[in-house]
């Protein structure tokens, strides 16, 4: 989402830097406190006095009214101080600490990244089929079938939580087993149909903070499988009368009689625990896409600095990734990097701006780098950038057509996707743009418009591809509240798309149906979440959408 500038809370040097949060709301002019004030010239003494009174009641009354609505606070109050997760909270480091990362041009071992272990056991479950790429498609690495994938985004790691969000009660009516339990949420999301997830994160966050501990009462009895499959069906339709639930839920080793969240690990760095929640989610089926999700140029400014400082961090966490006991049987090929999130929210775009690199490079070089490490093994998942002009934001903006780059003065993908061409890692690169409707994005474009500009961005790339190599995509953030009628007009456009349905046919190269829903978190702004205000209803409104439109199958139907 649109990356805007602006001091957030003036008390907090640190957080004043962020900016707006993605998906913040815009207040209107009336919304925000008054300092207009005038006053006729007085006698000298009583003059100063005025002024005194005048300068409290105009400006320093707005400035604490502004200042004493923190960004945390619950979401039931104004969007003012909504977040999704972009650094709030987050401690600035100065400069880039060089021993977050490693050294990509020296031999690493599983000793040098020993303080990011979990230290609690691995979760045992029923991962899913390892994937591989095979042209547009993902397939199975076993048997070449077809895998789709239907994700959440839940974020936590961006944030300061040193969790996934929703879990500390902060936001919540009570603490519940269904909607403040880790392990019980994550059962819930497969119950309702989701086989992947997205976790956004900031290097900061992982290496740079002190886990926070969420183990807290939940007095009541832990609900049954039953009561969960129940809970996770729609009510406007009837459940199958004994329907057996294809999957069994998967009990922490550690859990506790009366007590949620007891089990998640609270030693060592945050990485370790990030690591042990991609392992949980995997044992239980899910495919992991992990997030590196900066939003704001002066969140991570060391990180971000050179391609080098970039390549650094993103190795060390995925030599902690491929060191777990287990990444050989159950995590390899369920993994996916998202390599950098939304690169023009950072002011990156393929042609370099504002003295940054090019957006090639800081890709390139992290690919290289883990490719170096991990031959023949990475996933990765890019998103474009730069070409605003042409319509396309966050995350989208893959055009290569000279014509179309000169006649929209846009930023050119060419260079990146000429380089990927001599890549021994060309054949395992995932397109990943966002899509999001007028009532968010500003963009109105809906039919016949909608479908040429995914055309143009992204969809020539799974039909002819470049240099003779397709690439497959999945839609990395699609999400709405369906507040404006252009919402259901613009998703269900994306959803003809991506089906190949007349008339978009006319415009789609081929079938996918692989998207990532935005977000599970009810302080998501502008989007909501699959979740109410007090983070425990299910939005049956998104999840019916989801099911009759995106193939999201619920555990009922499979």
């Amino acid at each position: 989402m649109p990356y805007v500038r602006e001091a957030i809370d003036v008390e907090n040097p640190a957080i004043a830097k962020l900016g707006r949060p993605k998906h913040q709301k815009l207040l209107d002019d009336d919304d925000q406190p008054s300092r207009r004030c005038s006053f006729g010239f007085l006698k000298a003494g009583w003059f100063w006095a005025v002024v005194i009174v005048v300068t409290v009641i105009c400006v320093a009354a707005p400035i604490g009214v502004r200042t004493t609505k923190r960004l945390n606070d619950p979401v039931t109050d104004t969007p003012n101080y909504k977040f999704n997760g972009t650094g709030l909270n987050t401690t600035i480091p100065d400069t880039f600490d060089a021993s977050w990362g490693l050294n990509p041009n020296e031999t690493t071992t599983c000793d040098m990244v020993a303080t990011d272990m979990p230290s609690v056991p691995v979760p045992k479950g029923q991962p899913a089929a390892a994937l591989k790429l095979q042209g547009d498609k993902l397939v199975t690495a076993a048997g070449g079938k077809e895998v789709q994938i239907h994700g959440i985004n839940w974020f936590g790691f961006n944030n300061g939580k040193t969790m996934v969000d929703g879990l500390d009660g902060e936001n919540t009516i009570s603490h519940t087993w269904q909607s403040g339990d880790f392990a019980t949420i994550v059962y819930q999301l497969r119950l309702l149909g989701f086989n992947a997830v997205r976790l956004p994160f900031l290097f900061n966050d992982l290496l740079a903070r002190k886990p926070q501990d969420y183990s807290k009462p939940c007095p009541e009895q832990p609900p049954t499988a039953h009561e969960l499959a129940a809970r996770t069906t729609n009510p406007a339709l009837p459940t199958p009368p004994n329907a057996p639930i294809p999957f069994a839920f998967v009990a922490p080793e550690g859990s506790e009689a009366g007590r949620c969240n007891a089990y998640v690990p609270n030693t060592g760095n945050v990485l370790s625990r990030y690591l042990w929640v991609v392992q949980y989610f995997v044992a239980n089926g899910f495919y992991v896409v992990m997030d590196y999700h900066p939003h704001g140029i002066d969140l991570e400014p060391g990180v971000l600095e050179t391609e080098q400082n970039f390549a650094s961090a993103w190795l060390r966490v995925w030599k902690a990734l491929t060191c777990l006991p287990n990444y050989e049987k159950d995590i390899k090929g369920r993994v996916l990097l998202d390599v950098l999130n939304e690169p023009d929210g950072v002011d990156i775009t393929w042609s370099g701006t504002d003295g940054r690199p090019p957006l090639t490079g800081y890709l390139l070089t992290v690919m290289d780098a883990i490719d170096r490490h991990s031959p023949n093994q990475a996933v990765y998942i890019v998103q474009g950038g730069g070409q605003d002009k042409l319509g396309t934001a966050w995350g989208d903006g893959f055009a290569t057509n000279a014509s179309l780059v000169k006649e929209r003065n846009i930023s050119d993908a060419t260079p990146f996707f000429k380089a990927l061409c001599s890549k021994p890692y060309k054949g395992r690169v995932v397109l990943g743009p966002h899509l999001y409707s007028g009532s968010i994005s500003k963009n109105n474009d809906v039919g016949e418009k909608q479908w040429q500009k995914y055309a143009d961005s992204w969809g020539y790339l799974m039909k002819a591809g470049f240099c003779g190599q397709k690439f497959p995509v999945i839609i990395g953030e699609v999400g709405t509240n369906f507040s404006a009628p252009i919402d259901t007009e613009y998703f269900t456009d994306m959803a003809k798309f991506m089906q190949k349905e007349p008339p978009a046919d006319k415009y789609a190269s081929s079938k996918f149906n692989n998207w990532i829903w935005w977000a599970y978190n009810a302080n998501s702004g502008d989007t909501g979440g699959l979740v109410d205000e007090t983070w425990q209803n299910l939005d049956w409104t998104k999840l019916g959408w989801m099911q009759d439109n995106l193939g999201l199958t619920p555990w009922y139907k499979q």
